[in-house]
């Protein structure tokens, strides 16, 4: 599914979704090296793993545990892997409904240049957007949701991208397509103010710089060309997007902008 490399090149991580499994790599001579399972119900265990990411500082890999590969079934946590001896260490549900809550957690990235560090989670089928906190003193992550995308008529999350300040985080959607844009300076406060109760603001609309019946018109030629798949419906155009001036500051860590197709 996912792969990442850490931070000398020297390791590759790949998730394996049909098997449960994620292989470690030697990045110089490109051999796998170990591969790293850890079963239910075991307290923590690795299912169905899609969305990985990696922070050296921490030595920390995580792990979404995503859908199984016919979509029969899916899951509805988080996976702390030590990432210099793969050793499952601890799995955490990412919902707030109860189990089994059928969240799906997909993509997964941690915000850059945030200290201490803090991850950005999309669940794909509940259609919130999660984050994970690092504690130093007790080496541990606390989960919190920080937006949820049903209010403004948006479903299955998907992709994670932060600009190169790191001061922006971007949010795609697949049901209808929107890109959701949101201040990322303080993505710490963000997190416990939402889990706090305090939502959002309304989105600010961005601006596209592309035509949207034009886009349409692609969707629908992929549509003829290839089997539809609902998971790659948020992946099949790259949106260039101009931000207005009114997007580019904000009073508080949770504003949000919007691109919708």
């Amino acid at each position: 599914e996912d792969l990442v490399v850490s931070e000398d090149n020297r390791t590759w991580f790949l998730t394996c979704m049909g098997s449960s499994n994620v292989i470690m790599g030697d990045a110089v001579t490109d051999r796998p090296v170990k591969t790293v399972s850890a079963a239910s119900p075991a307290e923590a265990f690795i299912l169905y793993p899609h969305g990985i990411a990696i922070h050296n500082g921490i030595d920390r890999l995580l792990v979404t545990s995503t859908v199984k590969p016919d979509m029969s079934e899916a899951g509805e946590s988080v996976t702390v892997i030590e990432a210099s001896t793969g050793t499952v260490l601890s799995t955490h549900k990412i919902s707030s409904k109860p189990s089994p809550a059928k969240s799906a957690p997909v993509e997964i990235m941690f915000s850059p240049k945030t200290d201490p560090p803090v991850v950005h989670i999309t669940n794909m089928m509940e259609g919130t957007l999660w984050a994970g906190v690092w504690d130093p003193a007790s080496k541990t992550f606390s989960f919190h949701q920080v937006d949820d995308f049903g209010p403004r008529e948006q479903g299955m999350p998907l992709e994670v991208l932060y600009n190169a300040k790191g001061d922006r985080l971007f949010v795609t959607t697949a049901k209808p397509g929107s890109v959701n844009l949101y201040d990322n300076r303080d993505p710490r406060a963000a997190a416990e103010s939402f889990s706090a109760g305090h939502a959002a603001r309304e989105p600010v609309v961005l601006q596209v710089v592309l035509r949207v019946e034009s886009l349409r018109r692609a969707f629908r030629e992929q549509e003829d060309s290839q089997a539809a798949c609902p998971y790659s419906l948020g992946m099949r155009m790259v949106l260039i997007i101009k931000l207005p001036e009114r997007a580019k500051s904000s009073d508080n860590g949770c504003k949000i902008g919007r691109a919708h197709v």
